[in-house]
């Protein structure tokens, strides 16, 4: 009994996250701070197709060739009306005070916020992000490691690419299914699985679904 009390202890204890697809154009992002962590969180933003906001006393050279119609850098204070715009909110400084006012800012008006400098005092952290040409998959370790999700990452978009082609292909036949709505459950679980995959990646999908679909569906389900 005392055994099973301490595993539950550590279980509340561990940190737990949830993942989420933001659409970026629409984020706003509010970065304060210039140094070195800013730099980092903005490119990540930036990159990812959000609108940026940094706003700092002073700034790291990095950042005066740094041009995007998305990027807006402001030279002074922070001001609180700065969080009238924003989504999310990066604390990439160092003054514990700051810190705790702009927590504080953020919590009254419901902000999400990112501390750079001890994530656990913040909402969140930012994921390792991996891309193919046909998905996205955001990683994180529960113990805040980045060199190890760094190393992580290759493998991840691997195995990520290895599937392009049987989600490009499945997408355009789940886009046409909604058209046949009797048997698009059925077209879906025919699809959505190992052999399929196997099949389209030796270019043969539209073959194989014509031996169990009659040939005008199976030709409008490849309709791109």
């Amino acid at each position: 009994m005392y055994k099973n009390s301490r595993e539950n202890i550590h279980r509340e204890e561990q940190l737990e996250y949830i993942m989420l697809s933001l659409l970026s154009n629409k984020i706003n992002v509010l970065i304060i701070g210039g140094g070195e962590a800013s730099l980092i969180k903005m490119k990540t933003f930036l990159n990812g197709g959000c609108n940026v906001t940094i706003v700092a006393k002073e700034f790291l050279e990095d950042f005066k060739n740094l041009k995007s119609n998305r990027l807006h850098i402001i030279k002074g204070e922070y001001d609180e009306s700065l969080l009238n715009d924003c989504h999310i909110v990066i604390l990439a400084i160092d003054d514990s005070e700051k810190i705790n006012e702009v927590k504080e800012h953020c919590d009254k008006r419901c902000k999400i916020y990112i501390n750079c400098k001890d994530y656990k005092e913040g909402m969140g952290a930012v994921p390792m992000n991996i891309k193919s040409e046909e998905a996205i998959i955001g990683i994180n370790t529960l113990k805040g490691n980045p060199k190890a999700l760094k190393m992580m990452s290759n493998d991840f978009k691997d195995k990520l690419k290895s599937y392009d082609k049987f989600i490009e292909t499945t997408s355009i036949i789940r886009n046409n299914a909604k058209k046949f709505k009797d048997k698009k459950k059925e077209i879906l679980s025919f699809i959505v699985c190992d052999d399929f995959k196997d099949v389209i990646e030796k270019g043969m999908g539209k073959i194989l679904l014509k031996l169990f679909y009659e040939d005008e569906l199976v030709d409008e389900l490849f309709k791109n």
